[in-house]
């Protein structure tokens, strides 16, 4: 995400391990809008774990290099996801290409956007994680919005199915 020109802030640190998610781009029709976050709590510091990190290493290595390579051509911006010439990718080039490997391997389709609502379901169903900082992740306004992502998953009805059963088993012996 492309920070605010007039703001030098980093928006991957990666002395301090985080990733500060505070602006958006959007593409309406043929328009692009580069704005700030929908509300306040979309403004948020999410933690940068290993994996993504070393990821980010690697692509800032090659964005080097493809900067000496194209010389004066290079589109110079701070944006992270972005073609060997320095272009921001099109907004819906992640999702279009989600798409695109799901069905490279047989998966069921399924929206980019849906990968929220598993994590969101995942960190709930873990138990380690609070419905709270799963709003605060996500930069939802309300827990109401939070609960809305998570679903229940299959084990969660299973417990739900036993818990019936045992029920039913219980009320039948007090008959």
């Amino acid at each position: 995400v492309k920070g605010n020109p007039n703001n030098k802030k980093n928006y991957i640190d990666f002395e301090k391990k985080t990733i500060h998610i505070c602006r958006t781009r959007t593409r309406q029709k043929t328009e692009i809008f580069e704005n700030n976050t929908k509300s306040n709590s979309g403004n948020r510091i999410l933690a940068l774990v290993p994996e993504v990190e070393e990821f980010l290493i690697k692509l800032r290595k090659k964005q080097e290099k493809y900067k000496k390579l194209f010389g004066r051509e290079y589109k110079n911006n701070d944006f992270v996801c972005k073609w060997e010439n320095g272009e921001p990718l099109k907004c819906d080039y992640v999702s279009h290409h989600f798409k695109l490997v799901l069905k490279k391997n047989n998966l069921p389709e399924i929206k980019f956007h849906s990968l929220r609502h598993s994590l969101a379901t995942a960190l709930v169903n873990s138990n380690q994680v609070s419905l709270a900082t799963v709003q605060a992740m996500l930069g939802h306004s309300t827990l109401d919005m939070t609960r809305k992502y998570v679903h229940p998953d299959m084990q969660e009805k299973i417990k739900v199915g036993n818990t019936v059963s045992d029920l039913m088993r219980n009320a039948v012996k007090n008959i």
